[in-house]
């Protein structure tokens, strides 16, 4: 599955805030969890943040 924004629901892939997931970046997978702030973002075990726009597209698994 891959990370994609739903214009119906203006949700990535319908997580709500909060929900966790594993998502592939640079062939590495990461635990995130997905909030909304501004704008939708992952939020990964050590702090780091990342726009989930730019992130679109990557593969995901859900935990």
């Amino acid at each position: 599955m891959k990370l994609k924004y739903n214009d119906d629901t203006e949700r990535y892939n319908d997580f709500h805030s909060g929900d966790v997931f594993k998502i592939k970046v640079n062939n590495n997978w990461k635990n995130v969890r997905i909030e909304i702030g501004s704008n939708w973002y992952v939020i990964d075990e050590d702090g780091f943040t990342c726009s989930c726009k730019k992130l679109e597209g990557c593969e995901i698994e859900l935990v």
